[in-house]
């Protein structure tokens, strides 16, 4: 009987580091996922040890062993993505400099300011995207400017899925996507723009080969193998941006296909079969042929979910995100009033202001913990609509619209989404961006077609109430012109 293969799929995502493996027609087999530790040393700061990155996937890695037991060996393939703008500083010899600021840190903001200032269109025409925070440029001008002696030992910079990358093969080697996340890359023709590294002091040779996503980046090498437990010489796959691969897996191939995100972040992708650049917007090559998305995307999503477990009280229960909901469905639909802003890292779409700070607005002693809990809940739904119709505007928009991500699990969520949306809600509650990757991986052997290769599980699905859509519709118009206000209160001009 001929043994089973696998593609393993390896997310280094924003809070954790997952491993999937999946079979051949598509079935997962096991995950296993171990997190690490965000530093916040100042309000707005969010920045990550890439040590901390081996060692999670050290010990993910011994949790799939534990699970897949024989299975392993049929591994033939690794497929790595990993979140966007994230960039590793390093010495010659490729050891971290400092932690690596992560997509959703602040404190750039004058860099980034800046860069809008002075060269804003240039960068834009280079790039397709508009400076920001979120990119890394900024945060790589941050530390030149904060500190200029610990530039002066940088020898070596890569982004995260490419760090990784390197210590599985000994390669440095990028995708056109994650290159362009680090807003230093000519999108138009996937190439390192001398002009932007100029800024930095940076050249060609001390960053990673840009390759086509879906080639072989190299083998797994000694060092990988004893990492990941595996045998050498197995073939490691050149992924995409976590976004990218997530949309993959829910089977968004076709330009129109629409897919919404609920991560630690939130985003709302539309395939497109060219390149669309637009400010408010963030704009990547798409994995698949000559294909490209558009990302309306908002900071806070499941994050601002699970800071408002300790708040709530419910943190240490056994199951806290299902005890969460159950608290905030005690509450009625627009909450009495009650309006949560979930700006606890600034906002990007529609806004794209560093400054602004999470708020609650309403509060009155009729108000309880459930309307509090209920209310973090709508202001996630309303910050993700809010992104909705500026990624939009005159597209046609699909009647029913699938939703992958942590957040694909969270009933009481979606019903709300679905609700403002007035759209069917298709959650795909196993497809994240590990599993997008094996699947990415198993195509890129040419052992598979583009999206899902199996209907996995039964999608669960949410139909809009109309009742409660009024009430929302309602809401959403006070939570913008709040949004409004606190872009005022929080210094925006």
């Amino acid at each position: 009987m001929k043994n089973a293969a696998y593609a393993l799929g390896i997310d280094l995502g924003t809070s954790s580091c997952k491993l999937c493996l999946v079979d051949e027609t598509g079935c997962i087999k096991c995950v296993a996922s171990a997190g690490y530790r965000t530093h916040s040393p100042h309000s707005g700061w969010a920045e990550q040890d890439p040590a901390d990155w081996l060692i999670a996937l050290r010990r993910a890695a011994e949790m799939l062993h534990a699970q897949a037991g024989g299975a392993i060996k049929g591994i033939i393939c690794i497929s790595l993505t990993s979140a966007a703008h994230i960039g590793v500083l390093m010495d010659h010899e490729g050891r971290a400099l400092r932690k690596a600021l992560l997509w959703s840190d602040q404190r750039s903001h004058e860099e980034a300011a800046g860069l809008a200032q002075t060269c804003g269109q240039a960068i834009f025409e280079k790039t397709c995207n508009w400076p920001s925070t979120s990119w890394t440029l900024p945060h790589f001008l941050w530390v030149k400017n904060h500190e200029p002696g610990l530039w002066e030992s940088v020898e070596r910079a890569a982004l995260s899925k490419d760090y990784l990358l390197h210590h599985l093969t000994g390669r440095w080697v990028s995708d056109p996507a994650t290159a362009v996340s680090s807003m230093l890359c000519n999108a138009g023709r996937f190439c390192w723009s001398q002009e932007l590294c100029a800024m930095l002091g940076l050249s060609d040779s001390m960053l990673p080969r840009i390759a086509g996503a879906g080639d072989e980046a190299g083998r797994l090498n000694r060092q990988g193998a004893a990492m990941l437990g595996l045998a050498e010489g197995i073939p490691v796959i050149n992924g995409a941006l976590d976004s990218a691969t997530e949309t993959f897996g829910a089977g968004a191939v076709l330009p129109g296909d629409f897919v919404i995100r609920i991560g630690t972040a939130g985003g709302i992708h539309v395939i497109k079969k060219d390149p669309e650049p637009d400010r408010k917007l963030l704009t990547y090559p798409y994995p698949l042929g000559s294909l490209w998305y558009s990302q309306a995307g908002t900071n806070s999503a499941g994050s601002a979910i699970a800071w408002a477990l300790r708040p709530a009280g419910i943190e240490t229960k056994a199951e806290p995100y299902a005890a969460f909901g159950a608290l905030a469905s005690r509450a009625p639909a627009g909450c009495e009033g009650l309006v949560f802003h979930p700006y606890l890292s600034g906002e990007r779409t529609p806004y794209w202001d560093s400054r602004l700070r999470a708020t609650f607005s309403g509060a009155s002693f009729q108000h309880g913990r459930e309307h509090f809990a209920r209310a973090v809940l709508e202001g996630v739904a309303f910050s993700l609509y809010d992104a909705f119709l500026t990624l939009v505007a005159d597209r046609k928009i699909p009647p029913a619209i699938k939703i992958v991500g942590g957040g694909s699990r969270d009933p009481l969520l979606l019903s709300i989404l679905s609700s403002l949306l007035k759209r069917e809600l298709h959650a795909q509650k196993q497809v994240d961006s590990a599993y997008g990757a094996a699947l990415f991986g198993w195509l890129s052997l040419g052992q598979a077609g583009p999206g899902p290769l199996k209907d996995i599980a039964a999608e669960d699905i949410y139909l809009p109430d109309h009742g409660d859509a009024k009430i929302y519709e309602e809401g959403f118009k006070v939570y913008r012109r709040q949004a409004e206000h606190l872009q005022k209160m929080y210094g925006k001009k």
